[in-house]
């Protein structure tokens, strides 16, 4: 076997050169971490717009009304503000959603409208709730949520189905129709 050293203090010279190359590497890691993110210019971009601004090149490249952003209500679906609360609301016999958000998640504000024509079109045989996971840690850490959006649908108490992350509207519907096919042959 051939090696490109001929003698063995030259392999270990080259080996802490590399190793030396790796820590400055690593250093300067750990500098560029610290530096303070570049503050907006708000004359560009007032505190009231939300604005998703490239990394690359600092310019805007979509910017929303902050009050529209945040919105966090949800036509027909009643928010859970304790446990107790949320563990009544599920004993009940109509199949019960809960939906786990939070108001600064892109994905739910998608799943809004979803969650709300689901809760109109169902309104005779589901329950629709919220919990804001922001406002009562207790309740989602209870439920072992650790994503948002998630939707736990329960039957009596039990919780019967979990749906982690953004579902489209057939998708949502397709889930609750089998789940309401099965609990009604029981």
């Amino acid at each position: 076997m051939q090696t490109k050293y001929k003698t063995k203090q030259e392999f270990l010279r080259d080996l802490e050169s590399a190793i030396e190359r790796y820590e400055e590497g690593k250093r300067q890691i750990r500098q560029e971490r610290k530096k303070p993110i570049r503050p907006v210019d708000e004359s560009i971009i007032p505190k009231s717009k939300i604005s998703e601004i490239s990394i690359a090149t600092g310019e805007v490249i979509k910017e929303r009304d902050e009050e529209k952003f945040f919105d966090s209500s949800y036509k027909g679906i009643q928010a859970i503000h304790r446990k107790e609360e949320l563990e009544e609301k599920v004993k009940q016999d109509l199949l019960t959603i809960v939906n786990f958000y939070a108001v600064w998640c892109p994905p739910c504000h998608q799943f809004k409208p979803i969650l709300e024509r689901l809760a109109e079109e169902y309104s005779d045989s589901i329950d629709v709730f919220k919990v804001d996971v922001d406002e009562k840690p207790d309740i989602a850490s209870s439920f072992s949520i650790t994503a948002v959006p998630t939707s736990l649908y329960f039957k009596h108490g039990q919780e019967i189905k979990k749906l982690i992350g953004f579902k489209d509207y057939e998708k949502l519907k397709e889930e609750t129709d089998n789940l309401l096919k099965k609990f009604s042959q029981k």
